[in-house]
């Protein structure tokens, strides 16, 4: 006889509720159901998704809560929790493909963590399409390399909470490192990129999304449909 323990969200049910009705004033009778937990590989976060239902219409939301479980991002909940909302709140006024982010909140805890509640997106994750992943990237690749080219072409990152990165920090980031290393043969490597980089022109200011591959993307007939995940 095999038990299954069957995992009750009474309290997260009325926590997202509370948070909802702060999203949606305008909303009455507001409903949540249909709360599970969404997979993921690696990430310091977990997402829920979960349907917000009122008389007149229906909402497929997620709600993100940033836990910060590895020590690399331990103790940078909040500040991703405000990137990855100012990030997608850009980027989806600009008409870019990105689910709409609704509210985000590092300092009210009703969940015990920093928390993010967004849109779900259009579209599935490669994992859910018929074929092997090599099947799904030979089919899909100029459809996500067209979606990069426009995040660069056409989103310009202004917002303050988006950090910039410029190229010499990161020369100086990856010297150090090199350093550390001591290894000669990388050191080497280096010194050549480093002279190759002095010929390269300036390159203008364009958002860049962290982690662009399939992982992070939603695919619909076999199109990159939205872009996910902005916080890594």
């Amino acid at each position: 006889l095999k038990v299954v323990e069957l995992k009750s969200y009474d309290w997260l049910e009325d926590a997202i509720l509370s948070v909802c009705k702060k999203v949606f004033p305008m909303e009455p009778a507001l409903k949540v159901h249909s709360i599970s937990l969404k997979q993921h590989r690696i990430f310091p976060h977990k997402d829920y998704k979960f349907v917000l239902e009122s008389p007149d219409a229906e909402f497929r939301l997620i709600l993100r809560l940033h836990y910060g479980m590895l020590s690399i991002w331990r103790g940078t909940e909040d500040i991703k929790t405000a990137k990855e909302f100012s990030a997608m709140r850009h980027t989806y006024q600009n008409g870019y493909a990105t689910p709409f982010p609704y509210c985000f909140s590092s300092k009210d805890r009703p969940f015990g963590k920093p928390y993010l509640i967004m849109d779900a997106g259009d579209g599935h994750p490669w994992w859910e399409q018929e074929g092997s992943l090599r099947n799904v990237q030979e089919e899909t690749i100029d459809s996500l390399a067209d979606q990069m080219v426009r995040l660069h072409a056409n989103v310009k990152a202004k917002h303050p909470l988006i950090p910039t990165v410029d190229v010499p920090e990161v020369i100086k980031n990856i010297r150090s490192r090199v350093v550390s290393l001591g290894n000669q043969e990388l050191n080497q490597c280096l010194q050549q990129c480093l002279k190759r980089a002095e010929k390269l022109d300036d390159a203008p200011i364009v958002l860049n999304h962290g982690k662009f591959d399939f992982d992070n993307v939603l695919l619909m007939n076999r199109r990159v449909r939205t872009v996910i995940n902005w916080e890594p």
